[in-house]
């Protein structure tokens, strides 16, 4: 409870976080400001500013990272809806939602020469192709490894199946 007492115009940290979290958690406006009212939450204007400082704060990162060395990629996504969502068929709206968005990651003490793309490409061309005893045969060791391997799965199906 004494997160609640930190009410002051210099200390707004809780307040501020507790109603974030209240809009992100989808809270009606009046709850927010009646919780604001009891000094529990910042005002609901005062959480779109938040939100408005946050997003001026996130594209002036991305502005960075965008500038310098940075390496780009892909990561996949899931978003959880409730899990009261009554499933109709395909016309009712999933439980959980996929999907692919990309990611800046700042590349720091980098050499930009290691990243040029002209000699790896020079390099790539000059490949004669792969040979398979030189470059894909496994070596001692792997095979006899494998060999275990599999001596060892077919035992453990073996006593869990009979006859196997």
């Amino acid at each position: 409870m004494q997160l609640s007492y930190q009410r002051s115009n210099h200390s707004l940290g809780f307040p501020t976080v507790f109603g974030l979290f209240l809009w992100v958690t989808g809270c009606a406006r009046q709850t927010i400001d009646v919780l604001h009212r009891c000094g529990l939450s910042v005002s609901y204007n005062s959480v779109l500013n938040a939100l408005s400082s946050l997003a001026t704060r996130c594209v002036d990162l991305a502005v960075d990272v965008g500038t310098g060395t940075h390496v780009f990629c892909y990561d996949n996504v899931n978003l959880s809806t409730s899990i009261f969502v009554e499933q109709r068929g395909t016309s009712s709206p999933a439980k959980v939602t996929s999907g692919t968005f990309a990611v800046l990651y700042k590349v720091r003490n980098v050499n930009p020469q290691h990243m040029e793309l002209a000699p790896i490409i020079k390099r790539f061309k000059l490949i004669k192709g792969i040979r398979y005893h030189h470059d894909l045969e496994l070596m001692q060791i792997q095979r006899e490894f494998s060999l275990s391997a599999r001596g060892c799965c077919y035992s453990c199906v073996n006593n869990i199946c009979q006859g196997f």
